[in-house]
C-alpha cells in the first residue's frame, strides 16, 4: 500500500491463531464445553491481546485503501506466493464429499447418532434432528460470543453423551473407511499438495521473521 502511495489505517500486528476447534461431529471437547459452551474457544493470549489492542469501532478504512489492498493481493509477489486458495480444491473434492454423504446415510452412522440421542433424552435434553447438537442452544448469544450458563449446561450434557457412546472415534472411523479409496486414488496429488503447503508455511515464517513479527 505504501508503494502505491496509500496510507494504511490499521497498524501491523502479530496475529494470534485461535485454539483448534474441529466440529465436524459437533462440539466434543469437554473442557471447551465447560468453559465456553458452544462459543468458539479463544486462547488466553488472544483474549489479552484483543482487550489491550482492539478498537471497538475498528479502523476507518477508506475506499482508496480497500482498492489498494485488492490490487496488492493480485500484484504483490509476496502476497501471491502466500495465496493458498488454490490448495484446497482438486478433482478429489467431490468424491471425498460424496463418500462422506454416503457414510452419513449408512445404518452404521445412524445407529451411533441414535445412541447419542437416546443418551440426551435420558438426561432430559431434546436432540436436534439434523445436527449433532441439542435443541435449546441460544445461537444468537453464541454468534455474539456470549457464554450463557444454560448453553454451558447443554454443552456439558451433549459432550458427556458423546463421550459415553464414543461417538467421535466411531464416526471418525466410519469416515476414514469411506474416504480411504479416494485418498489412495489421489495419493500422489495429495503428497504434492502437502509439499507445496510446507513450502508456503516456510516462506510465510520467513516473511514474519523479516517483519519482526
Amino acid at each position: 500500500k505504501q508503494r502505491l502511495g496509500v496510507a494504511t489505517a490499521d497498524k501491523v500486528r502479530r496475529v494470534i491463531p485461535d485454539e483448534v476447534d474441529d466440529r465436524r461431529f459437533g462440539l466434543w471437547v469437554l473442557p471447551q464445553a465447560e468453559k465456553y459452551g458452544y462459543v468458539p474457544p479463544t486462547s488466553p493470549e488472544k483474549r489479552e491481546a484483543i482487550e489491550k489492542n482492539s478498537d471497538p469501532a475498528g479502523p476507518e478504512v477508506s475506499q482508496e485503501e480497500v482498492a489498494a489492498a485488492q490490487r496488492c493481493a493480485k500484484e504483490d509477489p509476496t502476497l501471491k506466493r502466500l495465496d493458498t486458495s488454490a490448495q484446497g480444491g482438486g478433482p478429489w473434492y467431490r468424491p471425498l464429499s460424496e463418500a462422506e454423504r454416503k457414510m452419513q446415510e449408512s445404518s452404521e452412522y445412524q445407529d451411533v447418532v441414535e445412541e447419542w440421542r437416546e443418551c440426551l433424552r435420558g438426561r432430559g435434553v431434546t436432540p436436534d434432528v439434523e445436527d449433532l447438537v441439542p435443541q435449546g442452544v441460544d445461537w444468537k448469544a453464541v454468534q455474539e460470543l456470549r457464554v450463557e450458563e444454560g448453553d454451558v449446561k447443554l454443552a456439558v450434557v451433549d459432550v458427556s453423551c458423546k463421550r459415553q457412546v464414543k461417538l467421535v472415534p466411531r464416526l471418525a472411523g466410519l469416515l476414514a473407511r469411506a474416504q480411504a479409496p479416494v485418498i489412495e486414488e489421489y495419493r500422489d496429488e495429495f503428497t504434492a499438495q502437502r509439499a507445496d503447503m510446507d513450502k508456503t508455511v516456510a516462506f510465510a515464517e520467513g516473511v514474519l521473521r523479516d517483519a519482526g513479527l
